[in-house]
C-alpha cells in the first residue's frame, strides 16, 4: 500500500429519501456518501460501474449526477428494482389504476377479512393475533410456544421437559384475538367468535382446492437451509392460507387493470415490497394486535406468537407511502438511456471494453453474512424470476459455497474491474466484516487482480442496520470504505511478522496504543479504528491474518466479558 493520499470522504451519512425506501434490500449504503465520492471522482457523462448493484443506489446516485450508469448482478429483483426506478413514471395514470384495482378488491375484502364487531355491526378485520402450538412427540402434550421454556435454541415441553421439534407436522397455529375497524364503532379488540372460527377453516379448505393449480401463486421451492428457520420448508408457508388467496387476487387484478408494462411493474414492486409485512414473520405487540417491526431478522423466521395482516390493508398503506417516492424519481428526471443494467454474474463482463470505465463503487457480498439470493426468493418468486444461484459468490456450507471459492470468484470479478477501468482510475469498495479471513478476503482479490491499496477509512451508519442490529458479533456498525487504485506502479513491503505469535503480539500492540490515546473503547470502536491502522501498517498483507480472531484477542487480553457494548482497559 501507498502512502494516504486522503482520498476518502468524511461526511455524516444521511437517512435514504423516500424513493430507497419504495422496497426493502439488505445493506443499502447511505446515498450522501455514495453521490459524494461519484463527485469526487468523476465529471459529468462519464461512466460509474458497480459490479455488484443490489438495491441501485450507486446508479441511481450516478444518473442524478448526469453520468453514465452501468450496472451488474445476478439476483434478479435488483434489476426489476433498478429497471422499474428509472422507467418512465406516469404519476397519474399510476394513481387511476391503483384506485380501480381498490375497487376491485372491495368484495374480496368482504369476503375474506370479516368479522362482527362488539356492536353486532359485520367490519373490516386489520390484524389477527396467532400463537404457534407444538405437540410434543415424546408425551402428546401440545405446548404454547410462547410460554415453554427455552434451553439455547430448543423449546421445552411444558410436561415432560421433553425437547420439541418445529416441524410442519407438529405446528398448528391458534388465532387469539382480532383487532378490527367498524364504521360506527372506530378501531376494535376482540377473542374470536364461531363465526371467525368457521370463517377461518372455510378459508383453509378454499386454499387448499386453489393450491396447485395453474397460474395460482404459492411457490413450492424449497427454502434454502441456511436461511430456513422455525421449521418451515416451502415459501409458501411463510404465509397464511388467507393472504396467500388475497396476493393471488392482487397479481390477477394488476395484470388485468395495467394498460403499460411500466405501471405493471410499478405496482407489482408495491406488491412485493408489503410481503414480508404480510407474512408470518413478524412479531406480535400483543397489547395492541400489532405487527411490532417489519422483516429485520436476514433469516425466514416466524415468531411463535406473530400477526397475520390483512393482505389487501397492507397492500393499499405501501402504495400510499411509495407514492412519495415515486414522485421524487419523477422529479430526478433520470435518462434511461444512460443507464445500462445486466442480470448477469460480473465474473465475466463482456459488454464492457477495456479502460472504458471512469469510476468503480460496490459493496461486495460479506462471506455468508447475508444470503442475498436466498433471501431475495420471497420476491423474485411472485415475479416468476428464476435466480442463479450456481454463480453466487457466497460463503455457504450447506451449498458447499466455500471459503477459498468465495475469494477466487472475487478476485475474478476484481481482475475484470480491472481491466474494463481506466487506468489511474479508482475503486471505491464499501465492505461491513468483523472476520478477518472474510475482510483479507477482499483485499487479497483485489490485490491479485492488480489494485494498488491506496486509503482506507470507517464511515458511520446513519442508523444501526438490522444485519449489525441481529449479528453484532460479525457485523459492524457502518462500513469499512477501501480505495483502490489501478496503476502500472508496483510496490513490495517487508514485513517484521514471521509468527502466528508475533502477529499477535503485534494487533495487541496497536490495540495498547489505541487505548493509551483514546481512552476507554467499546469493541465496536477498536474495530473502527484498528482496522485501518493495521491494514496502513501492511499487516493485512501477512498470511497469518487468516488465523487472527480479533473478537477473542480483544476478550482475553482487554474485557471482562464478551458484549460489544463493554468499555475496555489495560
Amino acid at each position: 500500500m501507498v502512502d494516504s493520499l486522503s482520498l476518502n470522504i468524511n461526511c455524516i451519512s444521511k437517512s435514504h429519501p423516500r424513493h430507497y425506501l419504495i422496497h426493502k434490500y439488505w445493506s443499502r449504503k447511505p446515498h450522501n456518501v455514495v453521490s459524494n465520492y461519484i463527485k469526487k471522482f468523476t465529471s459529468k457523462n462519464e461512466i460509474v460501474l458497480d459490479p455488484f448493484m443490489g438495491s441501485g443506489v450507486t446508479l441511481i446516485e450516478s444518473l442524478k449526477l448526469n453520468r453514465k450508469a452501468r450496472g451488474f448482478d445476478i439476483n434478479p429483483i435488483s434489476c426489476f428494482l433498478v429497471q422499474t426506478f428509472v422507467s418512465k413514471i406516469n404519476i397519474d395514470q399510476l394513481t387511476k389504476t391503483f384506485n380501480l384495482i381498490i375497487n376491485d378488491l372491495k368484495p374480496y375484502q368482504s369476503k375474506y377479512f370479516f368479522t362482527k364487531c362488539p356492536c353486532g355491526k359485520k367490519s373490516k378485520i386489520i390484524n389477527n393475533l396467532f400463537t404457534e402450538k407444538v405437540g410434543c412427540d415424546f408425551c402428546g402434550e401440545i405446548n404454547y410456544i410462547k410460554t415453554a421454556e427455552r434451553k439455547g435454541n430448543k423449546y421445552l415441553c411444558n410436561k415432560c421437559n421433553h425437547p420439541l421439534r418445529r416441524i410442519n407436522g407438529n405446528i398448528k397455529y391458534q388465532l387469539k384475538n382480532i383487532r378490527g375497524e367498524c364504521n360506527f364503532c372506530g378501531i376494535f379488540t376482540k377473542e374470536p367468535d364461531e363465526i371467525d372460527t368457521i370463517l377461518l377453516e372455510k378459508i383453509n379448505k378454499e386454499f387448499l382446492l386453489k393450491k396447485g393449480k395453474k397460474g395460482f401463486w404459492a411457490p413450492d421451492k424449497k427454502i434454502i437451509d441456511s436461511v430456513r428457520r422455525s421449521g418451515k420448508e416451502r415459501l409458501y408457508e411463510l404465509f397464511s392460507e388467507r393472504n396467500l388467496i388475497g396476493i393471488n387476487l392482487i397479481i390477477d387484478i394488476i395484470k388485468k387493470r395495467s394498460s403499460t408494462k411500466e405501471i405493471k411493474n410499478l405496482l407489482l414492486l408495491t406488491l412485493t415490497s408489503c410481503l414480508s409485512s404480510a407474512s408470518r414473520m413478524i412479531p406480535a405487540d400483543e397489547e395492541n394486535i400489532r405487527g411490532k417491526s417489519g422483516w429485520q431478522l436476514p433469516k425466514f423466521y416466524i415468531f411463535p406468537s406473530h400477526i397475520e395482516k390483512n393482505i389487501f390493508v397492507a397492500f393499499e398503506a405501501r402504495f400510499k407511502r411509495n407514492l412519495a417516492g415515486f414522485e421524487e424519481l419523477v422529479d430526478f428526471r433520470l435518462d434511461k438511456k444512460n443507464c445500462d443494467i445486466y442480470n448477469k454474474s460480473s465474473t465475466k463482463m463482456p459488454s464492457l471494453k477495456s479502460n472504458s470505465v471512469d469510476f468503480i463503487f460496490t459493496d461486495p457480498p460479506y462471506g455468508g453474512t447475508i444470503q442475498y439470493l436466498a433471501l431475495s426468493e420471497l420476491w423474485n418468486s411472485v415475479l416468476n424470476l428464476d435466480s442463479n444461484f450456481k454463480e453466487e459468490i457466497v460463503i455457504d456450507k450447506k451449498r458447499e459455497k466455500t471459503a477459498e471459492e468465495y475469494k477466487k470468484d472475487l478476485t475474478k470479478v476484481f481482475k475484470e474491474c480491472y481491466r474494463v477501468l481506466k487506468n489511474n482510475k479508482y475503486m471505491a469498495l464499501t465492505f461491513n466484516a468483523r472476520d478477518m479471513s472474510i475482510l483479507k478476503s477482499l483485499t487479497d482479490s483485489c490485490k491479485n487482480a492488480g489494485f494498488i491499496l491506496m486509503d482506507v477509512n470507517h464511515q458511520d451508519a446513519a442508523v444501526t442496520s438490522a444485519t449489525a442490529g441481529f449479528n453484532w458479533k460479525n457485523t459492524l456498525k457502518g462500513d469499512f470504505i477501501f480505495i483502490f487504485k489501478k496503476s502500472n506502479k508496483k510496490q513490495a513491503r517487508k514485513l517484521k511478522i514471521k509468527s502466528v505469535e508475533s502477529m499477535e503480539e503485534e494487533i495487541i500492540e496497536n490495540i495498547n496504543s489505541l487505548v493509551k490515546n483514546n481512552g476507554k473503547l467499546t469493541k465496536n470502536q477498536i474495530f473502527k479504528k484498528i482496522i485501518p491502522e493495521m491494514i496502513i501498517k501492511g499487516l493485512f498483507e501477512s498470511k497469518f491474518m487468516n488465523e487472527m480472531d480479533i473478537d477473542q484477542i480483544i476478550s482475553e487480553n482487554f474485557v471482562s466479558k464478551i458484549c460489544d457494548r463493554t468499555q475496555i482497559w489495560d
